[in-house]
């Protein structure tokens, strides 16, 4: 329990299980949500949610799931959070940040290293020490412009027994990206879209098999859209991998069998999407694209549990500053050798930062040399700026999941 000031009645406490209609109710109302776009918070571990009480009255609240997010091909003990909430009496009173600075303290007291969230105020969550780290694009083509080549290999639906498969084809995928997340068992059964009729309608899965293994799966529903055929709908893709040209163009190509009433192929990718090499006839367009936040609540452990480019054997010294969470702040050392880092507290470094710009530059969403350019790095020699884009520095960092 935290209390906001001495002498007031606030308090911030880990969600009880009388607290669960109360929450959905109050998620409904303050993002305008249906009854059953709430009820992926029926399975809520209750130290999984936060509320902000006053006299027992329950002002705000949220979500903080425990997964992993890959970065360097290692996964990093990632807090994913969603749902922040503030009822409208209560907001301007800075309950929002007593509710997220007691929850991050929790977060990093049980093991968490980074925090990742979709802002919907950027300015509040960078005054917490979040930083954008990376991007959610969904890409739009026409059904008429999906190649249909000739399919190598077969593209079949898939069955509750195949859920095992599916997870390894999403994890060695995952693992060779920049931000994915690990995604646990809890995960894939809450976040994830069923295979067959849901709250929000049907979802198909089908895979490209190769032997024993998935080499590529789809996820995805069908949007009714509105056209001179009746019964005209868009495919929209949860989730699309592919692990090769193969995989690639069969998936393709049964997207484009929709042909006869299919309008367009939504999916989500990299900022550089690399399954545009096989598309020729047109230029996939970019429907909705948003940026995710990311906050190191636990430097130390962040630094040291991602991973490096092997060939690398270098050391810097950083000063870090956190006014949130002060734990973090100091001066320390990383090494760096074989695609690993070790972190010692030290006296002093030159190369002075706050946690946020340090956050962006991790994901490799923003490269050292910008956070020197925009005076958000400061001290830091050329050989330490050129060390740090070496360290973290790779692909674009992104997000197959929205929560």
């Amino acid at each position: 329990m935290l209390k906001a000031r001495s002498g007031t009645d606030i308090e911030v406490r880990a969600m009880r299980e009388g607290d669960r209609d109360r929450f959905r109710s109050m998620t409904s109302q303050s993002f305008s949500l249906p009854a059953q776009r709430t009820e992926v918070h029926a399975s809520t571990l209750l130290d999984e949610a936060w509320v902000i009480c006053n006299n027992g009255n329950m002002l705000g609240g949220l979500r903080g799931e425990t997964v992993g997010q890959f970065f360097g091909g290692k996964s990093v003990p990632c807090t994913v959070v969603s749902a922040v909430q503030i009822l409208p009496e209560g907001r301007g009173k800075g309950y929002g940040n007593l509710l997220m600075t007691g929850a991050m303290s929790k977060w990093r007291d049980k093991g968490s290293a980074i925090s990742i969230l979709y802002p919907t105020n950027v300015g509040f969550y960078r005054s917490l020490g979040y930083e954008f780290g990376g991007s959610h694009t969904q890409y739009r083509l026409p059904i008429l412009a999906v190649p249909r080549s000739s399919s190598p290999d077969p593209v079949e639906p898939f069955e509750d027994a195949d859920l095992p498969a599916v997870k390894d084809c999403y994890r060695r995928f995952a693992e060779q990206a920049c931000g994915l997340l690990d995604r646990s068992d809890r995960w894939w059964s809450s976040r994830v879209p069923s295979n067959g009729e849901g709250a929000e309608g049907a979802t198909y899965w089908y895979c490209v098999r190769k032997g024993s293994k998935i080499e590529g799966y789809v996820i995805y529903s069908q949007q009714a859209e509105r056209s001179s055929f009746e019964y005209s709908y868009s495919l929209v893709c949860h989730d699309l991998v592919w692990h090769n040209p193969d995989a690639a163009n069969s998936l393709l190509a049964f997207a484009g069998g929709h042909v006869v009433v299919g309008v367009n192929l939504l999916w989500i990718g990299p900022p550089n999407e690399p399954l545009t090499q096989f598309i020729h006839l047109h230029q996939a367009d970019v429907s909705h694209s948003s940026r995710w936040m990311a906050r190191l609540v636990d430097v130390p452990r962040a630094l040291t549990t991602r991973g490096y480019p092997a060939s690398l054997d270098v050391s810097i010294a950083l000063n870090v500053k956190d006014d949130v969470l002060p734990e973090n702040s100091g001066a320390i050392r990383m090494d760096v050798k074989h695609g690993s880092a070790t972190v010692t507290k030290i006296a002093h470094a030159k190369a002075y930062l706050d946690v946020g710009p340090l956050a962006s530059m991790y994901t490799g969403w923003l490269p050292a040399r910008e956070a020197v350019r925009a005076n958000r790095l400061q001290g830091a020699s050329p050989e330490e700026v050129q060390i740090l884009e070496m360290l973290f520095g790779g692909s674009d960092p992104w997000c197959l999941d929205r929560f």
